[in-house]
């Protein structure tokens, strides 16, 4: 029984390590090493093709609904880490909890105020959470600009 166990051990320990190999398909034939000739696409641990010369899937964010000017927006830092609690406020509400049991979560990285703020943006939207991290996300930037030109406005 004991060599078993060992076996069961040795074993789980080998696999555990096959989904962090890097598959090549080479024409119709998928290996763990680069193709001698030909045309080589790359495939991540979960299957899907990355883009040629890299080693590991893309860490890029997420295309937003404002597109390029969040890149360029003096404003992205922040919408950004709004937009990042956005899905985790979705996820708790698609698992049952109420906008008032978030309410009296500690905040995390937000402030109480932003916090209080974002929730209600989140439950008054529906859609994935992706969906709605963009829209609020978007929503940001124009709020933050707006308040930007009003404080040019009144200096």
């Amino acid at each position: 029984m004991n060599q078993t166990v060992r076996f069961f051990i040795a074993a789980l320990l080998v696999l555990s390590g096959a989904p962090a190999l890097a598959m090549y398909r080479c024409g119709n034939v998928f290996q763990d090493t680069p193709c001698a000739g030909g045309t080589e696409i790359r495939l991540s641990p979960a299957g899907r093709q990355l883009p040629a010369g890299t080693s590991s899937p893309p860490n890029a964010p997420a295309p937003t609904a404002a597109g390029s000017a969040f890149a360029t927006s003096p404003f992205a830092t922040a919408c950004a880490r709004t937009g990042e609690q956005a899905p985790r406020m979705v996820w708790k509400r698609e698992g049952g909890a109420s906008q008032e049991q978030q309410l009296a979560d500690p905040p995390g990285v937000l402030s109480r105020s932003e916090q209080a703020k974002l929730l209600g943006d989140v439950y008054a939207r529906r859609g994935t959470a992706m969906e709605v991290r963009n829209a609020i996300q978007a929503e940001c930037l124009v709020e933050k600009q707006k308040e930007a030109e009003a404080a040019e406005l009144l200096a």
